[in-house]
């Protein structure tokens, strides 16, 4: 069994109108009785502000087979990059998508400023978080 995920629609009568085909993927059809799983927001609560809905033919309690994940697309950078890009392995990315080109670099901006420079800023008593907002927004 694998988890799948798709949209739907809620119709102004509360039904739920699902694209054609997924009926078929679920070995349902038209007319089917089925179990309905929500996210709460609270468990005392019926309304889903998740909009994560399971929906199963006999209930969550009859699932028997485990759930394979969904197809996920997944980014690796290899290490070897990260090293030469003098970014720590244990540190966190900053990633941003500007239109034609995706800019991956450390969440940390006082990592790629040479040591020459943060030594003056240090003999100028300038703070590093004052360096670190510059350097995020873009100036001083």
């Amino acid at each position: 069994m694998k988890l799948v995920e798709t949209r739907a629609m809620i119709a102004e009568d509360g039904s739920i109108i699902l694209k054609p085909g997924v009926l078929e993927t679920m070995d349902m059809k038209i007319g089917d009785t089925i179990s309905l799983a929500y996210l709460a927001a609270k468990p005392v609560e019926s309304f889903n502000t998740y909009s994560k809905v399971l929906v199963t033919r006999d209930g969550i309690e009859n699932i028997t087979e485990p759930f394979e994940p969904a197809d996920e697309q997944e980014f690796v950078i290899p290490h070897l990059m990260l090293e030469v890009a003098g970014i720590p392995l244990d540190g966190g990315l900053d990633i941003q998508c500007i239109p034609g080109m995706i800019v991956i670099r450390s969440d940390d901006p006082l990592e790629s400023v040479p040591p020459s420079l943060m030594s003056l800023f240090d003999q100028l008593n300038v703070d590093h978080e004052v360096v670190r907002t510059a350097l995020r927004e873009g100036g001083f």
